[in-house]
């Protein structure tokens, strides 16, 4: 859909940072059982951590 050079296999929406993320297998369970994405498979690089 998004007409740039970018890949996009799969783009999902973290619950916790309210961010758009491409990775959904950088997914990771939060400690409050929430789905929260890795620095490294942040679309916007953020430190969520």
């Amino acid at each position: 859909m998004l007409a740039n050079g970018a890949v996009l296999h799969e783009v999902t929406y973290c619950q916790v940072c309210d961010v758009k993320c491409l990775y959904k297998a950088q997914y990771v369970e939060h400690y409050n059982g929430k789905k929260h994405h890795s620095k490294v498979a942040h679309a916007l690089g953020q430190d969520v951590f």
